[in-house]
């Protein structure tokens, strides 16, 4: 059975180790407050023994008082009885005079006995009661003392784990904040990054047009030499057969490149529509002006291609100019979109 914590020389406990589990305080404490209860039953039953032993004695002194009371006053009869047959006899009534006299200073003398055998046995159990409140106040004194040092023990614990309790909330939520900012950046990088595979895109698109244009525009301009060729051949009336034979070879080539340029052009468009899609539906309201622009650049690409040559080789130039100020429209507008559209996003990140 463990003890008592140790007392320090100024009584003061020694501080615990902070890391004590609960459970163990909690059976050391019951251990201690057993061997204080067993401490004290102990005291208790001695000092009931003691009590009894007191009273038996007690009791005992009590009957050898009332034998000597009855003794004195068996006595005190026969010195009646004497004093009554002295005074008959003179000389008997002196004689019992003087034996009386001795039995009254031996009866004296016992009664003082007495009376200061009982004032040692008071003095005695005043002394036994003193010690008792003594160690009654000691014991109450180390039980308070040993329950304050308990509970402050307890609520460094509780302090203790208050503070690590606090410690892991606050890296949890530096952790959530970290793990915000990381997923707002891996956000913003995708989103950078998706603006800028559109632009790639965009950019792209207009190179092929442009591509697109010039063979057009070349294909139209050979078209218009060899339909002026020919227009003056037959004029003049000098057509030979070969050159029939090529006029037909070349509009005939010149039909099946339109064909290919017209399908080429049909599924580059369907392809950037498609690459295209998602962003334009994300971002409908700011594209809806250029989206306009991008159809109105097709309907007079299909214009353009349903032209006849002479007629696209008198209007390519304007029309060329035309797209080209509108790409750069777009473009010039597409990069303002999205500078404002990182610019915001910047500031919602900041705030």
């Amino acid at each position: 059975m463990s003890s008592l914590p140790a007392i320090s020389p100024r009584g003061r406990q020694e501080s615990p180790r902070v890391n004590t589990p609960r459970k163990e305080l909690v059976t050391e404490y019951t251990i201690k407050r057993r061997a204080n209860e067993e401490r004290l039953a102990n005291d208790r039953q001695a000092f009931l023994d003691e009590a009894a032993a007191r009273a038996e004695s007690q009791r005992q002194r009590k009957l050898e008082f009332k034998k000597d009371i009855e003794a004195q006053i068996e006595s005190q009869r026969r010195a009646k009885e004497a004093m009554r047959q002295d005074e008959l006899s003179p000389t008997r009534g002196s004689i019992m005079q003087t034996v009386t006299d001795d039995a009254s200073n031996k009866q004296l003398a016992r009664q003082k006995a007495r009376d200061a055998l009982l004032q040692s046995e008071m003095a005695l159990q005043e002394r036994q009661k003193h010690k008792s409140t003594e160690r009654e106040r000691d014991q109450n004194e180390e039980a308070a003392t040993h329950k304050k040092l308990q509970d402050e023990r307890v609520t460094e614990m509780d302090a203790d784990y208050l503070r690590r309790k606090a410690l892991a909330d606050s890296m949890a939520k530096d952790r959530k904040i970290a793990e915000k900012q990381r997923r707002e950046r891996s956000l913003e990088r995708e989103a950078k990054l998706k603006e800028e595979r559109a632009i790639a895109d965009e950019i792209a698109l207009i190179a092929e047009r442009q591509r697109y244009e010039d063979e057009q525009r070349a294909r139209a301009e050979k078209k218009l030499i060899a339909d002026v060729n020919a227009e003056v051949a037959r004029n003049s009336g000098r057509l030979t057969g070969a050159e029939k034979a090529a006029e037909r070879d070349m509009r005939r080539e010149y039909e099946e490149a339109e064909k290919i340029r017209q399908r080429k052009e049909l599924e580059d468009k369907a392809a950037a529509r498609q690459r295209l899609h998602a962003d334009i539906e994300a971002d409908a309201q700011k594209r809806q002006e250029f989206s306009r622009t991008r159809s109105s650049d097709r309907s007079l690409n299909s214009t353009l291609g349903s032209r006849s040559g002479d007629r696209a080789a008198a209007e390519v130039n304007a029309v060329k100019q035309e797209q080209a100020r509108r790409q750069k429209e777009y473009r010039a507008a597409l990069e303002q979109q999205i500078q404002e559209h990182s610019r915001r996003r910047f500031e919602q990140l900041q705030s």
